[in-house]
């Protein structure tokens, strides 16, 4: 009876430990700023898709072990568009060539059936679409969603965001009005090269401040409706940190 008791607590004290370590990763993984979790385990742990999804771990970064990591061998876009905010074959075609240069996987891309054209089109919105049809991983490999959407434009506009851990959104209306003077091509190779920067985000790359990076936090941002000097690769001290990454 005795044996029996010890083994009840014992049992419950491990309970209690996992139940008290799950909380304690939970609400780490809400800041991602330094901290014990953060620097130590969030990288393991956020390499497998379910502790991903049950500690949410769904934050720029969190699934770069996806895209450089050598689990999986090769990367799907998965291209979703407002109806009429399409992005042209060019475009996919230069930003799946980018990114199977930077991870050293083959990349291939299709696009998705349209979803209903929103003016006003909030990032809550997104992620429900997101979490609707994700698909991080496949049997073909690890899966990146591009959104092609809407934004309100403004004196200062957004191109570009990330969404969640495996997404990416191009705000293809603000874009559009700010290259109306240019050609298609440019427009193609500058879509391209904000997907790019938003890529970086999610393989584990921050904003900086150097002149000709594609990290550079004005990539994503039209000044008075002129976009600034378009980068179409990243800087070489960014592909080092990238290289550093892959496992």
């Amino acid at each position: 009876m005795r044996i029996i008791k010890f083994l009840f607590i014992i049992i419950l004290l491990l309970f209690i430990f996992s139940l008290t370590s799950f909380m304690y990763f939970r609400f780490s993984a809400l800041n991602t700023g330094s901290n014990f979790f953060n620097d130590n385990l969030r990288y393991k742990l956020a390499r497998y898709p379910m502790m991903r999804q049950a500690l949410g771990l769904h934050f720029d970064g969190d699934a770069k072990a996806d895209y450089l990591g050598g689990r999986y061998k090769n990367i799907i876009i998965k291209i979703v568009a407002m109806n009429g905010l399409e992005i042209s074959d060019e475009t996919a075609r230069i930003f799946a060539k980018k990114v199977e240069e930077i991870t050293g996987k083959k990349t291939s891309y299709l696009f998705r059936p349209s979803i209903k054209y929103e003016a006003l089109i909030g990032m809550g919105d997104l992620k429900k679409e997101l979490e609707k049809n994700n698909s991080s991983l496949s049997s073909q490999g690890a899966v990146i969603y591009v959104f092609i959407a809407s934004q309100k434009k403004d004196d200062s506009v957004n191109l570009g965001s990330t969404l969640l851990e495996n997404g990416i959104v191009l705000f293809k209306n603000p874009l559009s009005e700010s290259m109306r003077n240019n050609t298609p091509e440019a427009l193609d190779v500058h879509s391209a090269s904000l997907l790019l920067h938003e890529f970086g985000h999610q393989i584990g790359l921050a904003h900086n401040a150097t002149p000709g990076c594609l990290m550079n936090a004005q990539t994503e941002f039209s000044d008075e409706g002129r976009l600034l000097e378009k980068i179409n690769d990243f800087y070489p001290d960014e592909k080092n940190q990238i290289k550093k990454t892959i496992l």
